[in-house]
């Protein structure tokens, strides 16, 4: 059972997805490393910086106080573990981590200690598509389960296990939902590669939630 009883769903506006290169007056990357690394407390080795997002886009559909350059981590080399961290005045605390047991060639050989820095924007989502989409999903009206590559903060996402029921792990939340609000696939630029090298493995989803109460972002991973 959810933390008093709450019940996770998706932040659904805005919606967006990001690109490569640059346009407009707000700064969002993928990749590169965070100036203070973030080791998970009892880890060996840092966390991967996926994007850093300029919160002020208003095409982004949260908002941290007191952040505006929101970092999105993950721990893949910690077995693909989830995590729970907090962002306070550009500084990350980790809550929880799922496995401390850290792979240097996981996902893959050689796996970069950080990934290419690169310089994204993010583009307006089509609402009516996504819920066209969603009430075919409900309504058992395709044939199978859509598949996805293009990675998507806000709107609803088809997850292939649903909403991860979780609660929050900040030891000093009252208790809150912990909604959807990004998803991250296997190639989120051009050239990189997640989680295999040589594969696309567009199935593998990274799932990004937020408690409603205190905005501590759970992290985790889910495939088909």
């Amino acid at each position: 059972m959810l933390q008093n009883q709450t019940v996770n769903d998706f932040i659904r506006e805005p919606a967006c997805f990001p690109v490569e290169g640059s346009d407009g007056p707000y700064t969002h990357w993928f990749g590169g490393e965070l100036e203070t690394p973030v080791i998970p407390p009892g880890g060996d080795a840092p966390c991967h910086l996926l994007y850093t997002i300029d919160t002020e886009d208003p095409l982004f559909p949260i908002r941290i106080e007191g952040t505006r350059f929101l970092p999105l981590i993950y721990c893949q080399q910690y077995n693909a573990a989830a995590m729970s961290y907090r962002v306070e005045n550009g500084h990350i605390t980790v809550d929880w981590i799922e496995s401390l047991k850290w792979y240097p060639n996981f996902p893959y050989d050689a796996y970069p200690r950080a990934f290419p820095r690169r310089q994204v924007t993010l583009q307006p989502a089509d609402q009516q598509a996504l819920h066209l989409l969603e009430l075919a999903v409900d309504n058992n009206l395709i044939a199978e389960p859509p598949s996805a590559d293009q990675s998507r903060f806000g709107g609803w996402h088809y997850l292939c296990q649903g909403v991860p029921a979780i609660k929050c792990r900040n030891p000093h939340c009252r208790g809150g939902s912990l909604d959807v609000f990004g998803v991250i696939y296997q190639s989120p630029v051009k050239g990189v590669r997640i989680w295999d090298p040589d594969s696309d493995w567009s199935d593998v989803e990274i799932i990004y939630q937020i408690c409603s109460a205190c905005s501590s972002i759970q992290v985790c991973n889910r495939c088909t």
